[in-house]
């Protein structure tokens, strides 16, 4: 893995730059600096139903989720699982094998959720990058 700082992240070419080393499986963004400062990626927080095709690539806060299992064996986080809110939207995670949280465990409970937006088909797939980008929620 590469580990990668934008300089200008606030510019387009910075903006252009993040999101194609975002979902790039060999580069890890470690800082943006803008205007002198350094600072973590900002997900934009949105919910099932206000997902777009234009978000894509971009990384995505969703709040409010649970998991729904779809097997009855333990559940590590390595494949796709499946979460929904409080209408009844899915969306599913996607975990390589290879990931150091991969193994795992998915929370019970409500939790939030943090990944950069894929679409597969008509299916939107949140794609985590860390033990991190999953949140209890009170």
């Amino acid at each position: 893995m590469v580990k990668v700082g934008i300089l200008g992240a606030a510019g387009y070419t910075g903006g252009d730059f993040n999101r194609l080393l975002i979902t790039h499986p060999e580069a890890e963004i470690v800082f943006a600096r803008c205007g002198g400062e350094v600072k973590e990626p900002e997900p934009t927080l949105r919910t099932i139903g206000g997902l777009e095709p234009r978000m894509c690539g971009t990384l995505v806060r969703i709040e409010g989720l649970r998991y729904e299992p779809e097997e009855l064996t333990p559940s590590q986080w390595a494949g796709y699982k499946r979460f929904t809110d409080a209408e009844g939207r899915e969306i599913r995670t996607y975990v390589r094998t290879y990931a150091d949280f991969a193994e795992g465990e998915v929370p019970v409970g409500a939790v939030a959720l943090t990944g950069i937006l894929q679409l597969d088909g008509k299916e939107y797939i949140l794609k985590l990058r860390d033990e991190n980008d999953c949140r209890p929620m009170p």
